[in-house]
């Protein structure tokens, strides 16, 4: 994480000092609010509406436990690249109001950490069809998406059919069937 932080710095100064002194402000104003959680979980697939909650909840006095460089963020060993560790929980100061976003499926053990921090959990969800169309339309934006070279060329409607059933020897499963059981 300090690495991180330090990369940031070298690379980005003027970034860093702003989200330094934006997250620094926001901690000094959440020590005037009695607000019942100081940590909030927002959970839901990619493409769900999880950047639009992470977006409404910048708004306020929470400060995102896993970028930010006033928090000392540790995901610990993880079961999924989803997943989500006692370790990430506990990084969030127990006196400041901390922000956390992942795309996490759902486990009840999962549920039993936060609940064990008393975080406040956000799930997103969104109706599949809307997922998948957003994803799509992500895939296209993205050059670096591992189905962007096979459907930027296609008509909608067979780009779209591929981004739903398309897999290659690292991505086994088809993504519509990945993200339904997501």
């Amino acid at each position: 994480m300090l690495f991180n932080q330090v990369k940031f710095l070298i690379k980005e100064p003027i970034q860093f000092v702003s989200n330094f002194y934006g997250d620094f402000v926001k901690d000094l104003r959440s020590k005037n609010k009695n607000l019942p959680y100081h940590l909030i979980w927002c959970a839901g697939l990619p493409k769900s509406g999880t950047s639009l909650i992470e977006a409404i909840i910048d708004i306020l006095p929470y400060v995102r436990l896993d970028i930010s460089s006033l928090r000392n963020f540790n995901t610990g060993k993880l079961d999924h690249e989803h997943g989500v560790t006692e370790n990430m929980f506990n990084s969030a100061p127990k006196n400041k109001c901390s922000f956390l976003k992942t795309h996490t499926h759902y486990k009840k053990h999962y549920e039993q950490i936060a609940n064990s921090f008393n975080a406040r959990i956000i799930v997103s969800a969104r109706d599949l069809r809307d997922v998948m169309i957003s994803r799509y339309y992500h895939i296209l934006s993205d050059e670096r998406h591992w189905q962007h070279n096979e459907i930027k060329n296609l008509p909608f409607d067979k780009g779209f059919l591929k981004s739903l059933t398309y897999t290659t020897i690292i991505h086994k499963e088809m993504p519509i069937i990945y993200f339904y059981n997501w």
